[in-house]
Parts: structure tokens; C-alpha cells; sequence
């Protein structure tokens, strides 16, 4: 199947945040996947990642009710517990003490312990590759954005300023609002799909954009 890049639309997007640190070979920064909450009304939601170390592995944090469930107690009572069959309210009160099976590795985790951050330290090329990799292993439905402080440590400056002897606000908002500067690129999954048709390297592409 030909995608047309022009009408497809990103089920998720991931986040790539980078911290600012001149000369150095290695990229510190985080990856965080968000799941679309579609159009109108829901919000967009955190996904959990996989604790095994080198796991891609992804889970979904929501709990859905079946569509026949739905049929059967009508759309107007999806978010009225009570209304529910009795099954249903115990699995939602148990959802988040509850064990789950990483689909990719097998590992068995409660899934109030799953983190929603996966942290990194690597060369650009590698980060790209596993961006490549979360691209992949989602279909190929995602937006990407990327965000990069443009100062190193001026959090810590912050607070250190806070609750140092001299303390002058003034001088620590200004410090808290230079911390908050960024640079942000979002990367449409139409762009995505325009970028690597003639077959460009996806990871190489997501590398550019990361030393851009």
C-alpha cells in the first residue's frame, strides 16, 4: 500500500529532549512516546516504557472497556463506573497494582512501576537509531519532536540562587527564565514519509536534525 503523505495523520509522537552541552561526544536527554488522544476532547496520553535494560518494549497506560461493553451500557456511561458490569470495575480497580507482559521481552512488571521516561547518554548516530527503532516499532505512524535547552545547568543555578544567602529575585527569575528557553523542532510525520521515499536513511535524518 502507497501512504500518501499528504492525508495520513500520526497515532503517536516522540518526544526527543536533549540538554545543552557543548563539546562533548555524547548526547544526555530523555525520549518520552505519547499516544494521540484523536481530535476532539481526549488528551494525549504518557505510554510506559519496558524497565529491561536495551527494551523498546511499550505500554499503554489507559484502561478501555471492550466495544461490547460499550454497545451494551451505552456511550453516555463509558466514564460512569457504577453503570459498569461488575468485572469491569474490579479490573479497573486493580489496573495499575496489576502485572503486565512486555509484548517485546517477556519481562513481568506491575504496571504502576513501569517508568514513562527512557533515559539516554549516547552519540547522535545511536540516538537516531533508536528513534528509528520507536518509529518502527509504531507502525510508522509518528510525528517527532525534538527539544534542546540552550544553556547548560541553569536550573541548578536557579535554585542554588533561591536558597543562597544573597538571594535576590530579580536576579533568580530572570535565571529561571533563561533555564526555560528552548529550541523546538517538530518533525510531521508527512515530512517524515516526503523525506525518506528515495530511500534515505531514516536514522541518519533523525541524526541531522538532533546536530542541526
Amino acid at each position: 500500500m502507497i501512504i500518501d503523505p499528504t492525508v495520513i495523520v500520526a497515532d503517536y509522537i516522540i518526544q526527543v529532549s536533549t540538554v545543552f552541552r557543548p563539546k562533548t561526544a555524547n548526547i544526555l536527554g530523555s525520549f518520552h512516546v505519547w499516544k494521540k488522544g484523536g481530535w476532539f476532547g481526549n488528551a494525549d496520553e504518557l505510554m510506559k516504557f519496558c524497565p529491561a535494560m536495551g527494551c523498546k518494549g511499550l505500554f499503554s497506560d489507559s484502561f478501555e472497556l471492550p466495544d461490547e461493553v460499550v454497545d451494551k451500557i451505552g456511550k453516555d456511561n463509558i466514564d460512569n463506573i457504577p453503570a459498569w458490569p461488575k468485572k469491569y470495575q474490579v479490573m479497573y480497580e486493580n489496573w495499575f497494582v496489576s502485572p503486565v507482559m512486555c509484548p517485546e521481552c517477556g519481562q513481568i512488571e506491575i504496571r504502576e512501576n513501569l517508568p514513562d521516561t527512557y533515559g539516554f547518554n549516547m552519540e547522535a548516530l545511536q540516538i537516531g537509531e533508536r528513534m528509528a527503532e520507536f518509529f518502527s516499532l509504531l507502525g510508522g505512524t509518528t510525528d517527532v519532536y525534538m527539544v534542546r535547552t540552550k544553556e547548560k545547568s541553569l536550573f541548578h543555578k536557579a535554585k542554588d540562587m533561591l536558597h543562597g544567602s544573597d538571594y535576590r529575585f530579580s536576579e533568580y527569575k530572570k535565571t529561571l527564565e533563561q533555564a526555560r528557553e528552548r529550541d523546538c523542532v517538530f518533525y510531521p510525520l508527512k515530512s517524515i514519509i516526503n523525506d525518506t521515499t528515495n530511500g534515505s536513511d531514516l536514522a541518519r535524518r533523525f541524526k541531522a536534525l538532533l546536530e542541526a
